[in-house]
């Protein structure tokens, strides 16, 4: 019921923003441009510490759900954020996923305090994370191809599953060749949605008209590790129906969804 997108046309822009905007992009431009030390090996003794810390471990166990992966790719970006000294997110973004793990991090502030410094941060300074770092996209595409560009000089090829070529999180089982929504069989009977949650974290899915909504729901909620009673999906103003379908709401091409996640703890 559900396949994958092409790569939105705006990651294949080149970095021409307004005149107002040139000097974030020439901070991205910059950073690829001289990301050329030090070897792809030269970082591991940076992400070590943090890496063998039984706390990083503990949260990528249970909180990630893997002691590697996505774990280590979030340790492996907030490492490339301390080396640039990007504090206020001007030069580096993350892909949909790692983005996903660091919100569940920031949810953890003791232990990002800690991962921080164990990156190198100063004592008590931490990572500074831009909820509205997505609000212009072209922005945020001049940031995540200057993480691609260092990531490359200092880690070797990005994995495609979790650094795909704009940044998006696509849904469907083969996340690096996705087929043309517009071609092929089903493509008129079915809808391109994105869901957002209330940090900026997006996916992009594709659904057929008269699918169930809670087949996208349970898909989102997995995606992230989160309790399905735990969101409200909304659109439109209106909570969505488990058993409705996007033909029921109405919903054409490039709508929006909103989940809306309940924050649980003290």
């Amino acid at each position: 019921f559900f396949s994958m997108l092409q790569p939105h046309a705006s990651a294949k822009r080149a970095c021409n923003p307004p005149e107002a905007n040139k000097r974030r992009c020439t901070d991205a431009t910059h950073a690829v441009r001289h990301a050329t030390a030090p070897a792809p090996t030269a970082i591991s003794p940076v992400i070590s510490p943090l890496l063998a810390d039984y706390e990083w471990q503990s949260f990528a166990q249970h909180a990630l759900q893997t002691p590697h992966g996505v774990a280590l790719e979030l340790a492996r970006f907030l490492a490339l954020k301390v080396q640039a000294n990007d504090m206020d997110a001007r030069i580096y973004s993350p892909s949909s996923a790692v983005d996903a793990a660091w919100h569940k991090l920031l949810l953890r502030p003791r232990l990002y305090l800690r991962v921080c410094t164990l990156l190198g941060c100063p004592p008590g300074d931490v990572v500074g994370h831009d909820p509205e770092g997505a609000v212009d996209r072209v922005q945020q595409q001049a940031r995540y191809q200057a993480t691609l560009g260092a990531y490359r000089v200092l880690y070797g090829p990005p994995a495609p599953e979790l650094w795909p070529v704009d940044g998006r999180c696509w849904v469907g089982t083969n996340a690096a060749a996705p087929p043309d929504p517009t071609t092929g069989a089903g493509a008129e009977e079915s809808i391109s949605l994105r869901i957002v949650d209330s940090e900026g974290a997006e996916v992009y899915v594709k659904i057929k008209r008269t699918t169930p909504l809670r087949r996208l729901m349970n898909f989102f909620c997995k995606k992230w590790g989160i309790s399905r009673s735990s969101v409200m999906f909304i659109f439109d103003g209106r909570r969505l129906e488990d058993e409705r379908s996007t033909e029921d709401y109405e919903m054409e091409d490039d709508d929006v969804i909103e989940a809306r996640i309940e924050q649980t703890g003290c």
